[in-house]
């Protein structure tokens, strides 16, 4: 009987190969691993985070409010909806304004979770989910379709609990782009306010180049305000300004000195905070670091090439 063997050359090449492989293996998992865990906003940020106004300090600083969350299953890529709250909101009669979230592309609501307790801890119902990144507003809107259904359901702590007169979108990097389509798009014009948080779509002036477009900016009627960082991002302040130019609704913007494209959604939440309290709450206290004789963003010396056209409270 006669037996074959494989030649030492192969051999050494065989196991050459299975130890890529398996490197490759260990490599995609960890990534994967990395992606879904890795923390965008730093949990203890609003106590690192500089300041430059006494208004960007008092709403950087965690709210009154204790707080609660919950993750329930949602369909398709979303994959799961995080909720933050005000612990009180299972035992009050009061109805709660909304926040929703578009995230990043490559970022998940469960890496940036502080900013979402940050916001409950100041009466907000925050809600967003698991889609790595949208640049389109569908998602956006049916996270807050979810919500609102929640609201008639009378097996939901939610339950006549949500003010659907005062809800807001903030979104950051592609999400900053999204948000603005959903309330772009929303014919029920359910959005009060909306943040955008470093945008990052690539004006194009070929329309078949697949690219992103601002081309949303011009379409909105609710108040906005954009935010980028002065650490490479994806804007100069000359082609914010152009960008600007095109919004037609009340719209504030400003450049976070130091804080780089990512940093921009925990480096700025001091006045992320406060547009969302005096829009969605009508805090006059918070209206103060956009409105009256020295609105404090313009004085900041955290904040660069302002510009504010706000016309009403």
């Amino acid at each position: 009987m006669s037996r074959s063997r494989t030649p030492i050359g192969l051999k050494i090449a065989l196991a050459i190969v299975a130890v890529a492989l398996v490197v490759v293996a260990v490599f995609l998992v960890s990534e994967n691993l990395f992606h879904k865990t890795s923390v965008i906003a730093p949990r203890d940020y609003t106590k690192k985070v500089a300041t430059g106004g006494a208004i960007e300090s008092k709403y950087l600083a965690t709210g009154n409010f204790k707080t609660q969350s919950l993750s329930v299953a949602a369909p398709g890529l979303l994959e799961t909806f995080s909720i933050f709250y005000p612990a009180e909101l299972t035992t009050s009669d009061r109805k709660y304004p909304v926040v929703v979230f578009a995230n990043a592309s490559g970022v998940v609501a469960s890496q940036y979770d502080a900013v979402l307790r940050h916001l409950a801890s100041w009466g907000f119902v925050a809600i967003a989910n698991e889609l790595p990144g949208s640049s389109v507003g569908t998602p956006t809107n049916q996270t807050l379709d979810y919500l609102l259904e929640r609201a008639r359901d009378p097996d939901s702590i939610f339950y006549r609990k949500i003010d659907e007169e005062r809800i807001g979108a903030v979104g950051c990097s592609l999400g900053g782009v999204g948000v603005v389509d959903a309330v772009a798009d929303d014919s029920a014009k359910r959005y009060r306010c909306v943040v955008a948080l470093s945008p990052a779509a690539i004006k194009s002036t070929a329309p078949d180049s697949g690219l992103e477009t601002y081309c949303g900016f011009d379409k909105i009627t609710t108040a906005i305000a954009i935010i980028f960082g002065t650490d490479r991002d994806v804007m100069t302040p000359d082609a914010a300004a152009a960008l600007f130019e095109t919004i037609s609704a009340e719209k504030i913007m400003a450049f976070r000195v130091g804080a780089d494209h990512s940093q921009t959604l925990y480096c700025a939440d001091g006045y992320v905070t406060a547009w969302l309290c005096w829009k969605l709450q009508g805090d006059e206290e918070a209206a103060k670091a956009f409105v009256g004789d020295r609105p404090e963003i313009l004085e900041n010396p955290l904040y660069q090439a302002q510009k504010i056209n706000l016309t009403s409270k």
